[in-house]
């Protein structure tokens, strides 16, 4: 991240944390701890890359979470974690307990799942999964204008790194680069510029 964005995205990291300590998320009517904050403060967590944290986080926090709630978003938070972590096994393992029907953020799932079997090299299912994921967020009246194009960008780019080893729809690397830089609206864009790089190493050691 630039030296700009890092420093507001310590700064947010520091406020969640002075939340936390103070418990600001707790009310006189309601002492559980907002899903979406919860969830903020996971991806917040993520980009400061504190993952010894995040799972203590989640060890602690995860149980002040609303019962009705608390069990989807808790395998969520550490299917995101193990992967963030590169134990992609473990990380499907705990995507595959959330219940897709009942979850709030499908399109966080959806997503995780799509890079998980990418990073497990099952390419296969990782075309598939993007092309459910494109037709869902083109039937699903539901998901806002913004979520849908960033969540469509993703599959277009995982597609194209997929088809990178087809010779027939082969894009260049530095082209793929260029585009996710000047991209405007994109998730996650860190984690995808990371496997074109990739792509261009082995490039290199086969030459």
């Amino acid at each position: 991240l630039p030296a700009a964005n890092m420093k507001y995205e310590s700064e947010l990291f520091d406020i969640y944390k002075q939340i936390l300590l103070d418990k600001y998320y707790q009310t006189d009517s309601n002492k559980y701890m907002p899903v979406d904050m919860y969830r903020n403060i996971i991806i917040q967590a993520v980009k400061m890359k504190e993952l010894r944290w995040l799972e203590e986080f989640i060890e602690e926090y995860g149980g002040q979470i609303h019962p009705g709630r608390k069990t989807d978003i808790i395998n969520y938070s550490y299917a995101y974690l193990r992967f963030e972590q590169g134990n992609f096994d473990e990380a499907l393992k705990w995507l595959s307990k959330i219940r897709m029907e009942e979850f709030t953020y499908h399109l966080d799932i959806r997503s995780l799942y799509i890079m998980t079997y990418y990073e497990l090299g099952d390419l296969e299912t990782a075309y598939s999964a993007a092309n459910a994921f494109n037709k869902y967020l083109k039937t699903n009246a539901m998901v806002s204008p913004e979520k849908r194009i960033g969540s469509e960008n993703l599959c277009k780019y995982v597609i194209k790194l997929i088809n990178y080893n087809n010779t027939n729809s082969r894009t260049d690397l530095s082209t793929l680069t260029v585009r996710l830089n000047k991209c405007k609206n994109i998730n996650p864009r860190i984690w995808l510029l990371s496997k074109v790089n990739d792509l261009d190493r082995s490039v290199k050691r086969a030459v």
